[in-house]
């Protein structure tokens, strides 16, 4: 093989290799894009997503096509099959001279002369046609999204117009530079900050230091503040001006060079925020009933600005009743750390009652409370935990005033229990089919106590907890009934709700019936599968159900029962006394809201005046100094909203003998603030416009004409 032949072979593999490659990097990087700018709209990735994605793919695109595999083989290959004059004997060219017969070297000098003169096609340069329309639909498809992202986020976000509406600020001439360092509070953890601007937005307790340095000799600077007070800069030996100063509250400030004012510089003072509790778990209040463990896992997470320096469980322990009730405060601390950098913990605890001392008919309240770094404090609400009292649900205070239901059903309840504690005690003294039968006795009672209460939810109604015969049942007195649908359907439906008890009691008191039913029928399972032991939590806990709705039923009775006092006809009626009746009396209170609508009003007025181009008068001219006044108390608390209606308005008050001078933005700028300055207006209850509704009267008219045609 020749080296002008080796080149033509080379020339072809590297020219398909580089097309193999261009084709890797338009296609991925055409993808790449648009799952980035698709990626970039929902969710917040860096710039280096672009990368990770490209990389990625190209990695992909490499081992699903590897240019490795185009050697001098393939492209003699591609070559005999494309081209037919070359008469399938490309593969003469990769064959030394000296190895050849006679015919092939005849047939060597017609292939290389003939594959001298092919022209490598136009898609060994240029990738695939489908590569093309691929790459550039994720192309048009990323720009249409980039292109919407944008113009959602110039007109509609309020960050984005807040920084266009800031204007650079304007020096004093006299200034020459401008060097402020905030340090703020150590608690932040946050380094000092630079800058050379005369805004500031700051962390509440930072300290602010100032050095100004004037491009000329300057007799006094002055910092003019908003509370009133004038600080003097100090001057330094390298004739600088510098002044110190600790910032709590939002305000703003002017600089004052030999008497020569500048414009407001606003100081927004951000607030450090106390710590964030949630209590994940336990609810509210909760329940431990008979049989259930005396332990409380309690879920909290606990969040601040700047780190949370501790944080615990404050608990209180209630137990007797009555004059007798004692209280026992405990602090429980958590197992986690705490650090001045944690700014934000997921807290676990398990409260052991039986530890706290705790017996049952005690009740727990605590509460979660944090402290940040800057010695803040939070506190969660306060959460109840109650212990079941046994002795107490099995006493019979209070029995007699109960709902309007058989006393002898709670008490059927109490019963069960009594007899299932006794059966567990005798266990080992009785065989084991009497403990079954009894258990299964125990069951069945259960059932008819079930059964009984479900009536009252408008449930099945066993007719007296008997046994159903529907195979016997609607055979009499079928022919009286052919022509009644009703009947028939009554006769082959199985039917046992009632409707009209399902609506006995209200909601709550249904939900909790439903709650009581639940668990009667959890202990009923267990009895009837001889496990009484297990039976004996569902029992209790069905019992304490009923007793609260005992007491639910009682409360009401009381707050609606009352006792009037005796009516006395005979010393008021017909004596014509009216002493005691007096006529109503209106009180107006006048507020500042008035004047303040009035002020805002002769503003209004003025600045209408000035906008005509017509002269000011004196008490116009007042009214705009006074209002002038107001928005600078405004503007003390809120610099951001009021600051630039202030520097306008002291504009147009400077220029209010030269209308002509006064810019439109100043005017625009000062009205918005007129608006802003005007509190909503309280809703007062009206009365709306009566509409005689003819709609029945209507109705009644068509009637009658189609009664009466």
């Amino acid at each position: 093989m020749t080296h002008s032949t080796n080149d033509i072979i080379q020339n072809w593999k590297t020219a398909w290799r580089f097309k193999n490659l261009l084709t890797g990097v338009l296609l991925c990087g055409a993808v790449s894009f648009a799952i980035f700018i698709i990626l970039r709209r929902f969710i917040s990735v860096p710039s280096a997503a672009f990368f990770v994605v490209f990389i990625s793919g190209f990695a992909s695109y490499i081992f699903t096509y590897p240019f490795w595999k185009i050697n001098n083989r393939f492209i003699t290959s591609y070559l005999d099959v494309n081209f037919p004059k070359l008469e399938e004997s490309t593969a003469l060219l990769q064959k030394q001279k000296e190895d050849m017969s006679l015919l092939e070297r005849l047939q060597f000098q017609k292939v290389y002369s003939e594959i001298d003169q092919i022209n490598r096609p136009a898609k060994f340069y240029l990738p695939e046609r489908s590569v093309l329309i691929i790459s550039s639909i994720a192309i048009v498809l990323g720009l249409i999204l980039l292109k919407t992202a944008t113009l959602r986020s110039t007109p509609g976000s309020p960050m984005i117009q807040h920084q266009s509406n800031q204007k650079k600020e304007t020096i004093l001439p006299e200034i020459e530079s401008n060097y402020v360092v905030v340090t703020p509070p150590s608690y932040t953890g946050k380094s000092l900050s630079k800058q050379s601007e005369f805004s500031l937005q700051i962390l509440s307790g930072s300290v602010v230091r100032w050095t100004v340095k004037t491009n000329e000799e300057v007799k006094k600077v002055a910092f003019l503040f908003n509370t009133g007070k004038v600080s003097n800069l100090r001057k330094t030996l390298a004739g600088e001006w510098t002044f110190t100063e600790k910032f709590t509250r939002t305000g703003f400030y002017q600089l004052s060079i030999n008497g020569k004012l500048s414009d407001f510089y606003q100081i927004e003072v951000v607030q450090d925020n106390a710590p964030f509790i949630k209590v994940i778990k336990p609810k509210p209040y909760s329940m431990i009933d008979f049989g259930q463990p005396e332990k409380v896992a309690t879920q909290i997470t606990i969040s601040d600005d700047y780190g949370i320096s501790n944080a615990y469980i404050s608990a209180t322990i209630a137990s007797g009743s009555g004059e007798a009730v004692k209280f026992k405060e405990q602090q429980l601390s958590f197992n986690t750390g705490f650090s001045a950098s944690g700014k934000s913990y997921d807290l676990l605890k398990i409260i052991d009652l039986k530890s706290l001392g705790m017996v049952p008919g005690d009740e727990l309240y605590f509460y979660v409370k944090a402290v940040d770094n800057h010695q803040q404090e939070s506190r969660s609400d306060v959460m109840i935990i109650s212990i079941a009292d046994t002795a107490r649900l099995m006493s019979m205070d209070g029995m007699v005033t109960s709902l309007d239901v058989k006393p002898e059903l709670f008490r059927s309840q109490r019963q069960i229990i009594i007899e299932t504690e006794q059966l567990l005690r005798s266990k080992d003294t009785i065989s084991a089919a009497d403990f079954k039968k009894k258990s299964n006795d125990l069951g069945i009672d259960q059932q008819l106590l079930r059964l009984r209460y479900g009536k009252f939810l408008g449930e099945e109604n066993e007719n007296s907890i008997g046994e159903h015969d529907h195979g016997d049942e609607h055979h009499e007195d079928g022919a009286n009934e052919i022509g009644n649908a009703g009947a028939i359907m009554d006769a082959y439906a199985h039917k046992h709700d009632q409707a009209e008890d399902a609506t006995f009691f209200e909601p709550e008191t249904k939900k909790q019936l439903k709650e009581t039913l639940t668990q009667m029928w959890n202990s009923e399972l267990r009895l009837r599968t001889f496990k009484p032991a297990e039976a004996l939590p569902y029992e209790y806990k069905a019992l304490r159900l009923l007793k609260d709705l005992q007491q639910k039923s009682r409360v009401y009775v009381a707050k609606t029962s009352t006792k009037l006092p005796p009516l006395k006809p005979a010393e008021k009626r017909l004596t014509g006394d009216l002493s005691k009746i007096t006529d109503p009396i209106i009180k107006n209170q006048i507020t500042e809201s008035g004047s303040l609508t009035a002020m805002v009003r002769k503003a209004s007025e003025a600045l209408q005046r000035l906008q005509q181009k017509k002269a000011l008068p004196k008490q116009a001219y007042a009214s705009l100094r006074e209002f002038n006044v107001l928005l600078t108390e405004k503007a003390g608390t809120q610099p951001s909203v009021y600051l630039p209606a202030v520097a306008s308005l002291r504009r147009i008050i400077g220029f209010a003998g030269q209308p002509y001078k006064i810019s439109s933005v100043d005017f625009i700028i000062a009205e918005q603030a007129l608006q802003k300055a005007l509190s909503p207006a309280a809703s007062i209850p009206q009365r709306d416009a009566d509409k005689a509704d003819v709609s029945l009267s209507k109705e009644y008219y068509k009637s009658l004409s189609r009664m009466n045609p």
